[in-house]
């Protein structure tokens, strides 16, 4: 394994320590309960919340949470949404499966995102020139 994975591992493994106890996450009725494990040399089954500042190189094949104070920079792949909740921040480069719901955090758009950008929050998704929402290009 590369010493540069090795380290992200371990960045990811003190913040995913310090996330909230599972049940205490804002998430739709009925919803899986997310796990808290790192991802493994950039894999990731199931959801995963973000709590800190995290640059995410990865795959997850489930959904993404930034929390309130989660700092995101995404140049990986998320399988189903991104959900950025109030006072979290995220800046998409790589793919997001399903649609990014900003629930009120920061949230700008310069990859791809197979869904919608919905906005949810008082806070409006910028989507850069360039980028793919919905399989199509904004000019």
């Amino acid at each position: 394994m590369q010493p540069t994975r090795i380290l992200a591992l371990i960045a990811v493994a003190f913040l995913v320590a310090g996330c909230p106890e599972p049940g205490s996450t804002p998430r739709a009725s009925g919803a899986p309960e997310p796990s808290f494990a790192p991802p493994v040399a950039g894999e990731h089954d199931g959801d995963l919340n973000v709590a800190g500042p995290l640059t995410f190189p990865g795959n997850v094949r489930g959904t993404m949470t930034v929390l309130a104070g989660g700092e995101l920079t995404l140049s990986g792949q998320v399988g189903k949404d991104l959900i950025v909740l109030e006072g979290g921040t995220a800046e998409v480069r790589g793919s997001v499966g399903g649609d990014v719901v900003n629930r009120g955090g920061d949230v700008t758009v310069y990859g791809s995102v197979g869904g919608r950008v919905i906005d949810e929050g008082r806070t409006k998704t910028k989507v850069q020139s360039g980028a793919i929402v919905g399989g199509r290009t904004v000019p």
